[in-house]
């Protein structure tokens, strides 16, 4: 796991342990709605922060996505495991790790080939830049001059509060999507289950 990913798992943990407390999963309805929520606000600041805020700024944003989506997974494990019953409690179990990992590989390949692409599309020297940094590094861009630097950041930047739009986009839809998730009788769920 890269640092990155590695700073952002206790992030998820935190969005998990609000979730956790029992009397929450009873508003799931509701906690996938807060969380996306929260998610899709936080990526429209990421947008309109991405060129000037301070590190900080963006770190906070980046904390509020992750406490967001945080907030969905265990409501959403456990509304799985419940639809499906002790009997195919393995196989429910199974299947949404199986959807979390193959959505995220997925996201992170769309995300990254929409960044890629908006770059690429913006100017040649932003595209032809870019391909160099990326190709020989660190060491090409301490020889850019700062214009060529301005240039490369104002495109990859301009990339990037697109790619946030698009995510707050999908968050909020998420969101809506969420509100009309019926409510599920967990009491009624267990006392069936245990016949």
């Amino acid at each position: 796991m890269s640092k990155g990913g590695d700073q952002g798992v206790p992030l998820l943990g935190l969005g998990m342990r609000v979730t956790g407390c029992k009397d929450m999963f009873k508003k799931q309805h509701l906690i996938f709605a807060i969380g996306l929520s929260l998610a899709a606000l936080a990526y429209v600041g990421l947008a309109a922060a991405v060129a000037g805020a301070p590190t900080s700024a963006i770190m906070a944003l980046t904390v509020l996505v992750g406490i967001g989506l945080g907030m969905v997974m265990p409501p959403t494990q456990v509304a799985v495991q419940t639809a499906a019953g002790r009997r195919a409690l393995g196989v429910a179990t199974g299947s949404i790790s199986l959807c979390r990992a193959v959505g995220g590989a997925v996201g992170v390949a769309v995300v990254g080939a929409v960044l890629f692409a908006l770059v690429d599309g913006t100017k040649d020297a932003t595209a032809a830049l870019l391909r160099d940094a990326m190709e020989r590094g660190s060491a090409f861009i301490a020889q850019l001059s700062a214009g060529q630097r301005e240039t490369l950041v104002g495109g990859v930047n301009d990339a990037y509060r697109v790619a946030f739009v698009a995510l707050a986009i999908l968050a909020a839809t998420g969101a809506t999507i969420a509100t009309t998730v019926p409510r599920l009788d967990w009491s009624a769920a267990a006392d069936s289950d245990a016949q």
